[in-house]
């Protein structure tokens, strides 16, 4: 995939660090429109870098710009944080949460302030939602106030993390659903950055990938780029296999198991890659490999 505009943002040689230890250091990526699946093992540094980028945490080297926004003191007005567990006001209902967004954000004629609320109620089917208290939010109805909280805020870009964890098959697709249509109101986020483990939720919904490990960004590119990096050493193992240079993902199916190795074995059948093969691949044989960034 291409792109015929400028990225949204433009990380440079980003840096945090606690004490003397740095827990990202020199990341630089790009964020462009659509969907970017920021994926990585655990203590790689993804809440560091997302929570860096919303200016929750001290920048202690390079830079974060954009050509969207004319100040760069106004950068991080302009990003809007999702966590994992998202806080809400315990006694205030949805309501009230989303007038209190829209009043802080920008001051306003209380009758526009109202209208505003109305239409991104409607528009994220939250009626029903509207008048329960916050104290009484199930985490995936704590997630769509989030949301409609940075349409309010109008945003430039979304950073989520974990937005789908602790939920069920039908609260993520419902999750999605609303992220999805969240992008075609006018005036919406134009960029979302979404950490998660679930893969197969980035080979479905993101248009682009980056790879964060011990603290540095190692890829960034298309998903279907990604996927074929792994393309001609993906196989179904009808005997099984082991040793060195093969890789389980963990799945079987009546053709066999499904491996990604260097070499093909005899008994070996291929098959098509996936996100999750490509992952393995350049956490493993593809370690050596200089990423696209």
């Amino acid at each position: 995939m291409t792109h015929d505009t400028p990225p949204l943002l433009t990380v440079d040689n980003l840096g945090h660090r606690a004490g003397s230890r740095w827990l990202i250091r020199r990341v630089t990526f790009s964020l462009n429109p659509g969907f970017t699946a920021l994926i990585g093992p655990n203590g790689a540094g993804k809440s560091t870098l997302m929570r860096t980028l919303a200016g929750l945490l001290t920048r202690d080297e390079g830079r974060i710009g954009s050509p969207w926004i004319r100040s760069a003191k106004g950068i991080h007005r302009r990003i809007g944080y999702i966590p994992q567990f998202p806080g809400v006001y315990q006694q205030l209902t949805v309501r009230q949460s989303l007038l209190r967004t829209a009043v802080w954000d920008e001051p306003t004629e209380w009758r526009a302030i109202h209208d505003k609320v109305d239409a991104i109620i409607d528009r994220l089917n939250l009626a029903a939602l509207a008048d329960r208290r916050g104290s009484e939010l199930h985490p995936s109805e704590r997630r769509r106030l989030a949301l409609a909280s940075v349409w309010l805020r109008r945003v430039l870009v979304v950073l989520l993390d974990e937005p789908t964890a602790g939920l069920d098959p039908e609260e993520r697709l419902q999750f999605w659903q609303d992220l999805y249509w969240l992008r075609t109101l006018p005036e919406s986020p134009r960029g979302y950055l979404v950490t998660t483990h679930l893969l197969a939720e980035v080979e479905r919904y993101c248009d682009t990938v980056v790879v964060l490990e011990q603290g540095r960004v190692t890829y960034q590119e298309p998903v279907g780029h990604f996927i074929y990096r792994a393309a001609g050493h993906t196989f179904y193992a009808p005997d099984g296999a082991s040793g060195p240079g093969v890789w389980h993902t963990g799945r079987v199916s009546a053709e066999g198991s499904w491996v990604v190795s260097l070499k093909a074995a005899p008994a070996f059948i291929p098959r098509p890659p996936d996100l999750v093969d490509a992952y393995l691949w350049v956490r493993n044989a593809g370690a050596q490999e200089v990423g696209t960034v």
